[in-house]
């Protein structure tokens, strides 16, 4: 008997050295949990947000990119440059460039436009058929285009198409055009604030411009 109380008393010894959790702490332990983890929530949310604006701008930039490149490309080789308003007349500033090509075999030439100003916000790439038959190198007459060859293609959407796009340093109606400015303003998805790049561009082969047969145009290559 002597050792069941014993036993009894040093159980219940060691029930009241026990510490249980008030309500208090239980609170305050689920509180500070809540803190925890809304603050990393929030955290994953920049995280993610900056992930997807650093995405929406790289694409943004490439689509501008490859635009410019290509533009580039085609005023490189091309024997004159045709900038034009909205209205289709030669400009220096305005929303369509026309490249005239190089004469190929047979004496025939080709055009690529392209043009900013059809759809709103869209810019497309045409080729066009174009003879400039005579009197065509005569540096005060714009030639105009022939038929389309082929369809045209979408090649950047989404544009700030409020501004001219292209502008140029001299009056194509005038004098030879071979320098231009192309400017593209473009949204990225889901942003507010757009990114415009810019790009100095010229042609390279102005001064082969020349009738059918080949011979350079003084007045276009600036020869006595």
């Amino acid at each position: 008997m002597k050792r069941l109380r014993a036993a009894r008393l040093r159980l219940r010894s060691r029930l009241g050295e026990e510490d249980g959790v008030t309500l208090i702490e239980l609170m305050t332990v689920i509180g500070m949990l809540g803190i925890t983890f809304t603050a990393g929530f929030f955290f994953y949310l920049t995280a993610t947000n900056r992930t997807e604006d650093a995405q929406a701008r790289a694409d943004t930039l490439s689509d501008e990119r490859v635009l410019i490149e290509n533009v580039a490309r085609d005023s490189r080789e091309g024997a004159r440059l045709v900038i034009r308003n909205s209205s289709n007349a030669p400009a220096t500033a305005g929303k369509i460039l026309d490249i005239y090509g190089v004469a190929q075999s047979g004496g025939q030439r080709l055009v690529t436009r392209y043009d900013c100003s059809s759809t709103v916000g869209t810019c497309t790439r045409a080729t066009y058929s174009w003879d400039p038959g005579s009197g065509g190198a005569t540096v005060p007459v714009v030639p105009s285009i022939g038929a389309a060859v082929g369809t045209s293609g979408v090649q950047i959407t989404g544009l700030d198409t409020s501004v001219n796009t292209f502008t140029g340093t001299a009056d194509p109606s005038t004098a030879p055009l071979t320098t231009f400015t192309i400017h593209l303003q473009k949204l990225p998805e889901g942003r507010d604030q757009p990114i415009s790049l810019e790009r100095v561009l010229s042609s390279r082969n102005v001064c082969i411009y020349a009738p059918p047969s080949g011979v350079p145009d003084p007045a276009v290559c600036g020869e006595s």
